[in-house]
């Protein structure tokens, strides 16, 4: 699955905004009119990413249109996740054997697709409006994604696609419940006497979490093995070692209750702080 851990790096600055809560949603699932029968598939169809010409009778605007929006589903004492809910429309067609939904992230590149079938005795109704929702796309905080809305088969030509940003930790309600978020009030003192990184996790009771060293290049290479710190540990203040000062050394942070992913470029420039000096990692910006 793409959404992973999204990480918090030592480098990185954050602002503050509040808005309004996201939705929740509490089961994943598809959504077709009522007296319209549909099925979902999760797989991509490799087939379908080879397009044939529509036949002549159907118009280039059968796909009427494509709304995208964020959610989160909760599930206590965990926190919640990040999910991308998609809207569409189509033009009922008695050569349209469905939709195709697919959601990129820019960042990795990773691809995850929904598809959506139509039964035969649906698709006579030719001309009638379809709307589908897809609820559950598991995305990660702060990703920018582009999602594609094709037909099945897909039609050369017949196709719609847009570029959307998750909110990130800023947002109030999205700062407040993803464990991904917690960075903000991470902290940690360079020892340079004894070449390690002392780091305080914060006390908020939830999940587990794991914190390293790595060194950031075109991935985040391991410097040091991760360490756990669980959340009923007494002190939730761990030592990484080191044994150089780099500018590409930075400091990951991510949930166990999360896959593993990479994360996005960035500095942490540890020559700049003085030893012993106490510093809070704020949580990563996008650009």
């Amino acid at each position: 699955m793409l959404a992973g851990r999204a990480v918090a790096l030592l480098c990185l600055t954050w602002g503050a905004y509040q808005s309004l809560a996201v939705p929740r949603v509490t089961e994943c699932g598809l959504s077709c009119p009522q007296g319209f029968a549909c099925k979902s598939r999760v797989n991509r169809n490799i087939f379908n990413s080879f397009c044939r010409q529509p036949p002549v009778s159907m118009p280039r605007s059968v796909l009427g249109s494509l709304a995208l929006s964020t959610a989160m589903k909760c599930s206590p004492p965990d926190g919640c996740s990040l999910l991308l809910r998609v809207n569409a429309s189509l033009a009922l067609h008695e050569s349209l054997q469905g939709l195709e939904v697919c959601s990129t992230s820019l960042d990795t590149q990773e691809t995850q697709c929904q598809t959506v079938q139509v039964s035969r005795a649906s698709r006579q109704q030719a001309g009638q409006q379809l709307q589908v929702r897809f609820d559950c796309f598991e995305v990660a905080v702060a990703q920018t994604l582009y999602v594609t809305l094709r037909t099945v088969p897909h039609f050369c030509g017949v196709q719609l696609g847009q570029q959307y940003h998750m909110e990130d930790c800023r947002e109030e309600d999205v700062g407040k419940n993803v464990p991904d978020c917690f960075a903000e009030k991470l902290s940690y003192w360079v020892d340079r006497s004894r070449k390690v990184i002392l780091v305080q996790v914060p006390e908020s009771g939830g999940p587990d979490y794991y914190v390293r060293l790595c060194l950031k290049r075109f991935t985040c290479e391991d410097a040091g093995a991760p360490v756990r710190v669980t959340g009923n540990r007494v002190s939730r203040r761990v030592s990484l070692p080191y044994s150089q000062e780099l500018s590409c050394l930075c400091l990951e942070v991510w949930s166990a209750t999360l896959m593993r992913c990479e994360s996005r470029p960035a500095l942490s420039k540890m020559s700049r702080r003085a030893s012993g000096t106490p510093s809070t990692t704020t949580r990563g910006a996008r650009r």
